[in-house]
């Protein structure tokens, strides 16, 4: 894990405690979060520089449960929205445009 404590004791403030990711239905899991997931993965390019701060940024940050974690790892159920509650569109595409895809 490469976040910071002090960001994972902020995320997990934040998040109540419970998983942070957006349902298929438009609802929130609300499971007990017990992992942090990277919202924009590292292996996407966020392993240096200035994107590695950012990547491992408490903007960059969500409480999921296992189950959770394990669907987006997997490439299963996770749908393209699950995290867009929490990281704006426009912190994405500046990470996006930024990073050695």
């Amino acid at each position: 894990m490469s976040f910071s404590k002090k960001v994972t004791q902020s995320v997990f403030d934040r998040s109540g405690g419970l998983c942070e990711r957006k349902l298929p239905a438009g609802r929130r899991c609300m499971a007990p979060g017990s992992e942090f997931h990277h919202i924009v993965l590292k292996k996407m390019g966020g392993r240096q520089g200035e994107f590695k701060k950012l990547a491992d940024s408490e903007t960059n940050c969500m409480v999921v449960c296992l189950v959770c974690h394990r669907e987006r790892h997997e490439g299963s159920g996770w749908n393209e929205d699950a995290d867009e509650f929490i990281l704006g569109r426009e912190f994405r595409e500046k990470l996006r445009r930024g990073l050695r895809i």
